[in-house]
């Protein structure tokens, strides 16, 4: 005769062992969606490259706003060219900056030019960094550079790239 003790111990066992089959089936299942994950991953970068051309479209105005950011929070008077882009952001019909509105700020007066020249070298990236909107800041890079180059000869701020 078998006490209750004894049985007692042997579900026990079978019941562990029960557990430990399905933590293996689980384990194993993990393991191969994570392998399909993996895979599916691959794929992305394609697609993210049409996504970030599409947002150095918008990189002007994204300048634009970011830099009448600055300018308002760490100027009690901003310089005159800085001065017309936040009355352009501010006018109701404004749709966004484009890159004559920064060429035209940065050939208005050498503050304007110098802040602008100071914010792209030092703050934008941050701000591209700490933004929730960019994934991926260190695309911007190449247009960064861009602006800043141009920024110092602004009658060459023609489009994306700098004209010879």
């Amino acid at each position: 005769m078998i006490s209750m003790l004894e049985v007692n111990e042997i579900n026990s066992k079978a019941q562990f062992h029960d557990e430990q089959l399905c933590t293996e089936e689980t384990q194993s299942n993990q393991k191969k969606s994570i392998s399909s994950k993996k895979t599916f991953g691959l794929q992305l970068p394609i697609t993210k490259q049409k996504v970030q051309e599409r947002k150095l479209k918008n990189f002007p105005k994204l300048i634009g706003n970011n830099v009448c950011k600055y300018a308002a929070n760490n100027f009690s008077k901003p310089p005159k060219g800085i001065q017309e882009m936040i009355k352009k952001k501010n006018k109701p019909q404004q749709i966004g900056f484009k890159i004559a509105d920064l060429r035209q700020a940065c050939l208005s007066d050498r503050e304007s030019q110098n802040l602008f020249q100071n914010y792209l070298k030092k703050q934008l990236l941050l701000d591209l960094i700490y933004s929730p909107k960019i994934n991926d800041p260190l695309a911007y890079i190449k247009g960064i550079s861009n602006y800043y180059a141009a920024s110092f000869v602004p009658e060459k701020m023609v489009g994306s790239y700098i004209t010879q």
